[in-house]
């Protein structure tokens, strides 16, 4: 598989530094910003106090590093649907990878989903560059504040999974204790906290309750 770790080898490597800079790369990039490529991307250096970055119309968008909450549910979700995908042998998550997903008015977007599950087929057609140039089977968001603040970048973001092929997309939001379930159809619909996000025919046999999900959130409020 390449360059691509999956969830158990990024589990087992985040202690792991940075790579090691290339100033001159950098410098270089930052002058051509409108005409990079997703491929880009695994070669630009990363200053501290961001965590990587995303490419949306040419432009280098910074990420900024999660909090607790959000790490803590990334971690969660993708574990659970690593042991499914495992199970039935249908193929591998992957937590925080570059996707490039072409749209039409930018064929270059590469975004880095909280969590990308790929049939095992996508990871094999896969050449180890560093990127997915397919777009993940499911897709899953957690909602945070900083998507509050740009809701219609968030927005933008939904559609282009879609656009670009992603046949299941979860957005979970903890705060307000439900999940969004959005289909390659167009059809979207809210999964709340007593009901269970369904792997349907993308990893047959999945299921994750939201309520023991969200009850065991850091700082989450004991049940009265």
């Amino acid at each position: 598989m390449g360059m691509h770790q999956t969830f158990a080898q990024v589990v087992a490597t985040i202690t792991c530094g940075y790579l090691d800079e290339r100033p001159k790369l950098l410098e270089r990039m930052a002058t051509q910003t409108r005409h990079l490529r997703a491929e880009d991307l695994p070669s630009i250096p990363v200053p501290d106090g961001i965590a990587g970055y995303e490419l949306v119309s040419g432009e280098l968008v910074p990420v900024m590093p999660s909090l607790e909450r959000h790490s803590w549910l990334v971690f969660e979700v993708a574990k659970a649907l690593d042991a499914q995908a495992h199970a039935v042998a249908a193929g591998s998550v992957f937590p925080d990878v570059w996707c490039k997903l072409p749209v039409p008015d930018d064929p270059e977007r590469l975004y880095a989903p909280d969590i990308s599950f790929f049939a095992t087929e996508k990871v094999q057609a896969e050449s180890g560059d560093g990127i997915f140039h397919s777009p993940p089977d499911l897709a899953v968001e957690i909602f945070s504040e900083t998507n509050r603040r740009k809701p219609g970048d968030f927005q933008r973001r939904i559609r282009n999974y879609l656009e670009a092929g992603v046949r299941l997309l979860w957005v979970i939001h903890p705060d307000a204790g439900h999940a969004m379930i959005y289909r390659a159809d167009g059809s979207a619909r809210m999964v709340r906290e007593a009901e269970a996000l369904d792997g349907e025919d993308v990893l047959p046999g999945f299921r994750l309750e939201l309520g023991p999900l969200f009850a065991a959130m850091p700082g989450a409020q004991p049940p009265a």
